[in-house]
């Protein structure tokens, strides 16, 4: 992936497309990473809470710790299904990447082809002689009245 985005790049100027692509998998790269920051730190929060439920001793701090229990355990679910719904989106990113990447490949590949095919037709002509074509007498009569 690190390869086409690198190939991507250097072709931004391109295609606006290239751009957008470049700008999508950047992006979806930056919300999975901070994600994993949520996630992280609020299992970690689970786990505090967990602990404060279990060495909780009155009915009042059980139930207090157990409300704080759900609530953090409601906010890691939200978050986890916000990562998968940015995974997703970055798997998107990355075949509109790809796709691009192809497409620019085949069409370079087209150009050379094409460039080459110019190039020997216009090695053959600049190899062959050149023609005189000598205009009549009644053609050059013909001009210099219209003129």
């Amino acid at each position: 992936m690190e390869m086409i985005t690198e190939a991507l790049q250097a072709d931004i100027d391109v295609s606006a497309s290239n751009k957008r692509a470049l700008t999508r998998v950047v992006t979806a790269e930056k919300e999975i990473a901070r994600l994993d920051k949520l996630i992280a730190s609020n299992s970690e929060r689970v786990n505090k809470a967990r602990q404060a439920f279990s060495n909780a001793k009155t009915p009042a701090s059980k139930e207090k710790a157990k409300t704080r229990l759900s609530e953090a355990q409601a906010k890691l679910k939200e978050i986890k299904a916000e990562r998968t719904a940015a995974a997703t989106e970055q798997r998107k990113a990355g075949r509109l990447a790809k796709g691009l990447y192809k497409a620019l490949q085949t069409a370079r590949a087209k150009m050379i082809k094409d460039f080459e095919k110019t190039a020997k037709a216009l090695e053959k002509a600049a190899d062959t002689k050149t023609r005189r074509r000598r205009r009549s007498s009644k053609k050059k009569a013909a001009q210099a009245a219209a003129e």
